[in-house]
């Protein structure tokens, strides 16, 4: 996923609408995800959530939490996701998602 949306905007806040929540660093991670996903205290004035380290650990508890949730990795059908899915749009099916792109890299990654 990190390769796939660093090429996209990877120092860049992108706000797409309609949440106009911004999408932040390596994961495209939002501060509004500090409190339903129990993250650490994020500070948005201090710009934290740029960070790639903060960034990369607040990911990894968002998609432990969602895994967990919903027992899978990822699952899309059309407005239907779970999982790593249900925060991520490059992991659902379709036209304009990355989900196959994706699952290749990892396959490549784990030598499958």
């Amino acid at each position: 996923m990190t390769v796939i949306l660093i090429n996209f905007m990877f120092q860049d806040v992108y706000e797409p609408p309609p949440l106009d929540v911004g999408s932040i660093s390596l994961l495209q991670l939002s501060y509004e995800g500090e409190i339903p996903y129990k993250l650490e205290r994020l500070y948005p004035k201090a710009h934290i959530l740029e960070g790639p380290v903060v960034n990369l650990r607040c990911a990894v508890k968002i998609l432990t939490k969602l895994v967990a949730q919903n027992k899978t990795v990822e699952f899309s059908e059309q407005d239907f996701c779970k999982g790593a899915a249900r925060y991520w749009s490059v992991m659902r099916k379709g036209k304009g998602h990355y989900l196959e792109e994706v699952r290749e890299k990892v396959k490549a990654a784990v030598s499958l």
